[in-house]
């Protein structure tokens, strides 16, 4: 998985400073299931993905749906173990800790940019 952060581009602001990117089939399909729990301000983004599930997950999470071009379309407040979420034209999930979502002010509307750490 590589490393970086998610940024607000309107605000130019640092919403989450820990968030991991898939960036092939089988991280995308593992997901969060089997990895440790994550902690506040910690993400998972997994591009390309319209939907989500939490079955086998411990724990409740926020889920986050961006289109292609960043744009927030959806935003799951705590999603519980057992359940699906998804998003039609949505490109990327998103996955926080149960919370978090509102903690970091995400919202519709809101354009986010993942940003690679090994290239700041």
């Amino acid at each position: 998985m590589l490393l970086g952060t998610v940024f607000d581009i309107n605000k130019q602001d640092c919403l989450l400073g820990d968030v991991k990117k898939t960036n092939n089939i089988f991280e995308r399909m593992r997901g969060l299931l089997f990895r440790d729990k994550l902690k506040p301000q910690q993400a998972l983004w997994i591009e390309p993905c319209p939907s989500v599930h939490t079955f086998g997950m411990q724990y409740s999470i926020d889920v986050v749906f961006l289109d292609k071009m960043g744009i927030v379309l959806k935003v799951v407040d705590n999603l519980d173990p057992m359940r699906i979420a998804s998003c039609r034209n949505a490109t990327v999930s998103l996955e926080l800790l149960a919370g978090d979502a509102g903690k970091s002010g995400i919202q519709p509307g809101m354009k986010l940019i993942w940003n690679n750490k090994e290239s700041n």
